[in-house]
């Protein structure tokens, strides 16, 4: 057992029947060249062997783990449980089927970190590397620093920008709690990270163009292959509709907005129902456009099929004509 109650980086993996998969990851943090890190897994309550396989890392590890064995709840509420017991100055997260790059990742966040021009940053992100050897995203310069505006304009152009690795000071990294009532495989992050960078005008984390970590794209048990278009699609189209109508941002993205509102209308809002969806929006305009959004594709829908209608009458009468 190795004991540091003050490491530079705590590292959180949320897991849920991943025993098969850990082994990967914790190769890649047992051969880091930086040890001054601790592990905490979080066990949403797994019913396979993965306390053995923990057991077993705990016995050759050369840093500390933390093995949290929790009741299923899903993994945005395991991942809360486990924010409370970090210690480090920096959070790693790293889910259960990635992991880190190379041997010197950790150390490489470090010394970039320790070359920051102040203490204003909130952390350092950097490049994703997938299984095909594919790297996103991708950089013209060394670095750039992703600011609350930087962040809104990518975040409204869809922009893969976005899709960068983060490691943030641990008072940075805090989650919300959210009702438990949904029974969610997990909540939309993307939610989170919104609200974050508009509650804070001071957002700062400086992108590097190098690669840290491992993505496995390809998963068939991710949460987020499993629960495409899902009631969790719902929650992240409403609730970012509603932020960026508190933070007085409808204007300015408009279109983003009403993209976001044709996709509930066009069959996402059904996870919920449509009355469960208007009273969900908080703007009256937003409301307004929903309406819109699901009459109009009814609208087409209803044309379609006339059309096809149409055309199969105009089809039997040319043939009966010619058989005549």
């Amino acid at each position: 057992m190795h004991s540091n109650t003050n490491p530079f980086f705590t590292v959180i993996t949320p897991t849920y029947n991943r025993a098969h998969l850990l082994s990967a990851l914790f190769g890649s943090l047992n051969n880091q060249t930086f040890t001054d890190f601790e592990w905490i897994i979080a066990d949403d309550g797994s019913t396979d062997n993965t306390d053995e396989v923990i057991e077993n890392f705990i016995k050759t590890a050369n840093f500390q783990i933390v093995y949290l064995k929790l009741k299923h709840g899903g993994k945005h509420n395991t991942c809360l449980e486990a924010g409370k017991h970090v210690r480090g100055k920096y959070v790693v997260n790293i889910d259960s089927d990635d992991e880190l790059y190379a041997e010197n990742s950790l150390q490489d966040i470090y010394d970039e970190i320790s070359k920051l021009p102040d203490n204003n940053f909130w952390g350092v992100g950097c490049c994703f590397i997938n299984q095909d050897g594919k790297v996103f995203p991708t950089l013209n310069t060394d670095f750039e620093d992703i600011t609350q505006d930087k962040f809104l304009e990518y975040f409204t152009s869809k922009s893969y920008m976005l899709n960068y690795f983060g490691v943030f000071k641990s008072e940075c990294a805090k989650m919300r709690e959210h009702p438990k009532s949904e029974n969610l495989a997990y909540y939309p992050e993307i939610v989170d990270i919104l609200q974050t960078v508009l509650e804070n005008k001071d957002y700062r984390i400086r992108l590097f163009n190098k690669t840290w970590y491992k993505y496995n794209m390809y998963n068939p048990d991710s949460v987020t292959v499993l629960h495409k278009d899902s009631v969790i699609f719902w929650i992240e189209c409403v609730e970012i509709v509603n932020l960026l109508y508190k933070y007085g941002l409808d204007k300015k993205y408009k279109e983003f907005i009403h993209i976001r509102l044709n996709r509930l209308g066009r069959n996402i809002y059904k996870q919920k129902g449509f009355k469960a969806t208007l009273d969900a929006l908080q703007s009256e305009e937003a409301k307004k456009y929903f309406i819109y959004a699901c009459c109009i594709r009814r609208f087409l829908r209803y044309i379609f099929l006339i059309d096809k209608q149409m055309s199969r009458i105009k089809v039997y009468y040319s043939v009966s004509k010619f058989l005549h």
